[in-house]
């Protein structure tokens, strides 16, 4: 029988062991917060799950992933422990197909190993794509006043669906094929020959996790 979505999500949660990394937001003494929201800082799309937690003064349990390659550790986001949690809200989903700058799952495919990713503990759910986890906290969430009245619904659909087309990764995250690099010093230098570092720590995780042809 396969591990259960809490098993991965607690096997998730014991990979990080960083000071401050798993912190609880808005939950008074002694509650359990339904939520887990799993983010990096500098994503946007970490920016609007939380928007929404807070704007309904939604507890939660906040893990903070660190993206970063060093030449020692990788990615939060690329251990085995998180892909095959976040893989379970995108059952049977198109993996992604390239770089366009973007970063909606519904132009770009699926990606399992980037953040937000929520864990839902009242339905034992994952749900993933930033636009998805905003909706269903809006929709399931018993708290907090209703952020899409029916009678917008359909423009901020609308607006949505914009906002997830713009190239946000390629503008913010990315360098210029020609021109100044505008990026923070410090994302910069995290940057600086993250795409090597990725192969590297790639193969060995893949080679680590073999027998299960999904994860690879």
């Amino acid at each position: 029988m396969g591990k259960s979505v809490a098993d991965l999500v607690r096997e998730t949660n014991a990979g990080l062991t960083e000071p401050g990394q798993t912190n609880m937001v808005g939950a008074r003494d002694g509650e359990s917060p339904r939520f887990e929201v799993y983010f990096a800082p500098f994503s946007v799309c970490s920016h609007k799950v939380r928007t929404v937690l807070l704007e309904k003064g939604i507890p939660f349990v906040a893990h903070r992933m660190n993206l970063g390659m060093r030449d020692d550790k990788a990615s939060d986001s690329y251990s085995p422990a998180y892909v095959r949690m976040r893989l379970k809200g995108a059952p049977g989903a198109e993996l992604v197909r390239g770089y366009t700058g973007q970063s909606s799952v519904a132009s770009e495919g699926f990606d399992p190993c980037v953040v937000p990713t929520l864990f839902d503990h009242l339905h034992q759910r994952v749900v993933v794509d930033s636009a998805r986890i905003c909706d269903y906290l809006d929709r399931e969430s018993d708290v907090g006043t209703p952020l899409v009245p029916d009678e917008l619904a359909s423009g901020i659909d609308a607006q949505i669906s914009l906002i997830d087309q713009a190239p946000h990764v390629a503008v913010l995250y990315g360098v210029p094929p020609e021109g100044e690099d505008c990026r923070p010093g410090h994302l910069a230098n995290m940057l600086d020959g993250v795409h090597d570092r990725k192969i590297v720590h790639l193969e060995r995780i893949k080679a680590s996790v073999a027998d299960e042809p999904e994860l690879v």
